[in-house]
């Protein structure tokens, strides 16, 4: 099947999946708001993020799987995947023992003051505590079989897993109002028997579908296992410097502000990746294609993807986030009803943010192509540190929350992405001038031109339905008419029809099927 094509049919089917889970989401969040309220929400938050940044093992070892995998299944040597596949289980066993087995030893330290939480709530903590290092447990294990899929680019069945896990949301959501137990707790109880279920289903499909997936102790390759291990200890700086400090940011926010501040940081968290879902399924779906250019060096077709796949990222996030932008504030009232005080103007800096990552966060996959990631990760590793000690400082000196989110943009977007620019350049012979002329300055242009229209917008209605349809319609219009004119070429609109059209093309095959 040609390249594009291929991409097309998986971007669609990651999009289906999207948009149901997206319809899901926007009820479910209300009501686990709603029926947990703000502080118990805000909790929760917190704890998840205090264990999911330990998630960087998982992130490591992943890219480092999905690498090796891409890489020898574009040599066709079958014996190879399979040993990959072994080491990889193996690994991932024992990082999730390691890990688990010391986020319980440090429970009794963060339950006694470390974490800011109501001594009422502590109990009921700790059982929220207990269930997210099960969550976590099994979302390591599943690695291997997301690295499986994604590398026989399987998105079909991927995107079938992840719609019965937000419909076992949807019917957490309906249940929960109804049950007699500590809801937080009955919440982080359910989620965690979701992670348990999904694990189980992808390894029975993979072990039944595909030939690599046939592990024994005799295909542990120690050289390939140190090969991979080694790449992955440099991946490892990058990922444990980044989620550290991205996930010491609600502790800060604890430390500083309260759990309600938290509450409005998972509320900006979870709009944000809703949003985010649309540009990452089409990165999921260049992913393969980009690691088995860059891992044997054709570096015309992994230049010409990246370019491709940073404008198509960039604009439908920007379709998306530039309404939410203009009338965050009436949309969170709209959909929350109680809505936690910074939320809307959390929502605003991290869909900025995210706008801004769209033009280098497919450069960044890259770089990971390669096995030559060494120097990069080191200087990325001492840029993903600043954020932490210049956050802290701001907050000691009485900055408001959302300091968090201006000094992530100048660390991560600005410095992080030269870095990222630099070392596609040295590595691939990027040609900046011509990233600059045909990606970066004409996206910035068309966000302006929305954000600029939806704000006189604003300066001449009062808020209502009215002016959100209004902004909702006008700036859209005027973003996708000039991404349409001025920054699709000819090829990257053809494909981008090609998606269009194969996604209506399933969504009506599956309202009609059913």
């Amino acid at each position: 099947m040609e390249t594009s094509t291929r991409i097309v049919k998986n971007t669609s089917y990651l999009y289906i999946k999207m948009i149901v889970n997206l319809l899901i989401s926007l009820y479910t969040a209300r009501v686990f708001l709603n029926t947990l309220g703000a502080s118990d929400y805000g909790l929760y938050t917190l704890i998840a993020g205090t264990i999911f940044m330990f998630g960087f093992l998982q992130d490591t070892l992943s890219r480092s799987t999905l690498r090796y995998l891409c890489y020898y299944k574009a040599k066709n040597d079958f014996l190879l995947q399979k040993k990959v596949y072994s080491i990889s289980i193996v690994l991932h066993l024992i990082i999730s023992f390691v890990i688990a087995l010391n986020l319980i030893l440090i429970a009794d330290f963060l339950f006694s003051g470390f974490l800011n939480i109501e001594p009422s709530r502590i109990h009921a903590a700790r059982y929220v505590y207990y269930f997210m290092i099960v969550s976590f447990s099994f979302t390591v294990m599943s690695v291997p079989y997301d690295s499986i899929l994604n590398a026989n680019e399987d998105m079909f069945y991927y995107s079938v897993i992840g719609i019965i896990e937000s419909l076992m949301r949807l019917v957490l959501a309906i249940w929960l109002p109804y049950v007699g137990m500590d809801k937080l707790v009955f919440y982080s109880l359910f989620l965690s028997l979701i992670t348990i279920f999904s694990l189980v289903v992808k390894r029975i499909y993979c072990y039944r579908k595909y030939e690599e997936c046939q592990f024994s102790m005799s295909l542990f390759d120690k050289t390939l296992a140190k090969q991979m291990t080694s790449y992955a200890g440099w991946n490892f700086l990058t990922s444990i410097t980044s989620l550290i400090s991205f996930n010491s940011m609600p502790l800060l926010l604890n430390n500083f502000f309260s759990t309600v501040v938290n509450a409005a940081q998972g509320i900006a968290a979870q709009v944000n990746g809703i949003l985010m879902v649309f540009s990452s399924n089409l990165l999921k779906a260049l992913n393969p294609t980009i690691t088995r250019s860059g891992g044997i060096n054709d570096t015309e077709k992994a230049m010409r993807f990246s370019i491709t796949g940073s404008k198509l990222s960039f604009l439908i996030t920007c379709f998306l986030s530039v309404p939410i932008i203009i009338e965050c504030r009436y949309i969170l009232k709209l959909w929350l009803v109680n809505v936690p005080e910074w939320a809307s103007v959390f929502c605003a800096l991290l869909l900025i943010r995210s706008l801004a990552n769209q033009l280098i966060t497919v450069y960044a996959e890259c770089i990971y192509a390669s096995d030559n990631i060494k120097n990069y990760c080191i200087v990325k590793g001492i840029l993903n540190l600043i954020p932490i000690f210049l956050v802290y400082l701001c907050f000691k000196m009485g900055a408001a929350p959302y300091s968090i989110y201006v000094v992530l943009f100048i660390c991560w977007e600005l410095l992080g992405g030269a870095v990222i620019i630099y070392y596609n350049k040295k590595m691939y012979r990027l040609d900046i001038p011509f990233y600059l002329r045909h990606l970066v300055f004409p996206c910035i242009g068309i966000l302006v031109v929305g954000l600029v229209t939806g704000f006189l917008i604003n300066a001449l209605l009062t808020e209502s339905i009215f002016r959100l349809i209004l902004n909702i319609i006008l700036p859209t219009l005027i973003v996708a008419s000039l991404s349409w004119l001025y920054i699709l070429d000819v090829e990257e609109r053809t494909l981008f029809i090609k998606m269009t059209d194969k996604i209506v093309s399933y969504s009506k095959k599956t309202i009609y099927h059913d």
